[in-house]
């Protein structure tokens, strides 16, 4: 780590519950080179050109860890109100959240933030952005004008009822380790690390009746949702990637999302579960539902689009008949230690319908799933 110079090319993250703030309220900016929730904690990192490198950067970084973070730290950050800031530049505005970190609840994230910096001396970018040095903060978005920056803050303030309560806790999941692709300027996952070092893998080999343990039951929902929402990342930006390819070759306007379903969704996950996930692929014209019913290629096309980013991947297709409909399953691991993930394809078109009878399973999968989370919010809000 001492030796390791930075570069503006790799970057070190903490992963946060996007979800703490309620349903509409995307805790991350989607311009981001990094679009999913998280504090920078190391930007400019080091070099992660070379396996050599990256697993020096990854044992340094779960060395500091183990220091920094004990079984007594419950790994969260406070947010009020008041915790929302506008920064204005020359053209353009950014919301932010600024969680409290002098609080009992941020302590443990200025101790790992100072043992982090011990560890990699020369990655020093982060606490020279600042006048006040490095400010722990996530960003929301980006806005032409203060006025729409605004704007989206009084929604978010409403959405997540801020104005009326006083406060909301927001989780840690995980560290992560991300390398930029020079293709598409995006931040790639390289590594995710449990904020209470290898809790996970003690869990593997525990009895199913161990799980609940103090330095295992509180570890390891947290640091599968942080894996879990980094993969999803994963997924989107290269299946965001295949679509800007087929807009520009077919010269059409479709959109890909990703929704994730199954037990992970509903944080019912154990270390030897997979994740089930959806890729939505949805028009927005009438002309473009003619190009989207008939084009058979996007699975293959994500598939050499994750081969070509993770060149440990283990990637493969088969059919599986669900309900006597046979539907394409791309199961996809990215690396060692990651969860094997399993993707299927919804075609929907400019109405809003699934175009095929395998689109339709898919949809109702992850409509099922998000029919059972409100049913267990409800259930939590009312006991």
């Amino acid at each position: 780590g001492e030796a390791a110079m930075p570069t503006s090319d790799s970057i070190l993250a903490l992963i946060v519950n996007g979800e703490a703030l309620g349903r509409g309220v995307s805790m991350y900016d989607p311009q981001s080179s990094l679009p999913l929730p998280h504090i920078t904690l190391l930007h400019g990192f080091v070099d992660l050109t070379s396996e050599e490198s990256r697993q020096l950067a990854i044992s340094t970084t779960e060395d500091a860890i183990r220091k920094a973070v004990t079984v007594d730290d419950d790994c969260s950050l406070f947010i009020e109100k008041r915790s929302f800031d506008i920064f204005e530049h020359t053209n353009l505005t950014t919301l932010v959240c600024l969680p409290y970190v002098n609080s009992c609840k941020g302590t443990w994230l200025m101790r790992l933030y100072q043992t982090l910096k011990a560890h990699f001396p020369n990655c020093q970018e982060q606490q020279s952005r600042f006048a006040t040095g490095w400010t722990p903060h996530i960003s929301l978005g980006t806005f032409g004008s203060s006025d729409q920056c605004r704007d989206r803050l009084s929604e978010i303030l409403e959405l997540s009822n801020l104005s009326k309560v006083p406060g909301k806790v927001i989780q840690a999941l995980s560290i992560g380790i991300f390398r930029r692709s020079m293709d598409d300027g995006k931040f790639h996952a390289v590594k995710t690390l449990p904020l209470i070092p290898f809790a996970a893998s003690a869990i593997i080999h525990r009895p199913l009746s161990d799980l609940f343990w103090k330095d295992a039951g509180q570890t390891w929902p947290s640091f599968s949702k942080g894996r879990a929402v980094v993969i999803k990342n994963e997924l989107e930006l290269a299946s965001r990637y295949v679509v800007s390819c087929l807009n520009q070759d077919k010269k059409c306007n479709l959109k890909a999302c990703v929704e994730l379903y199954g037990s992970e969704a509903l944080g019912a996950s154990l270390p030897t579960s997979d994740l089930d996930t959806v890729v939505i692929l949805q028009s927005t014209s009438h002309e473009d539902d003619v190009i989207l019913r008939h084009h058979s290629g996007f699975l293959k096309a994500l598939s050499d689009r994750l081969a070509y980013l993770y060149d440990t991947a283990k990637i493969r297709t088969k059919i599986s008949n669900a309900g006597g409909v046979a539907m394409f399953v791309l199961t996809v691991v990215l690396a060692l230690e990651m969860p094997s993930v399993d993707v299927v394809l919804c075609k929907v078109d400019s109405t809003g319908a699934c175009c095929d009878r395998p689109s339709q399973m898919a949809f109702d999968s992850v409509m099922e799933t998000r029919d059972i989370t409100d049913i267990l919010q409800a259930m939590s809000v009312t006991t």
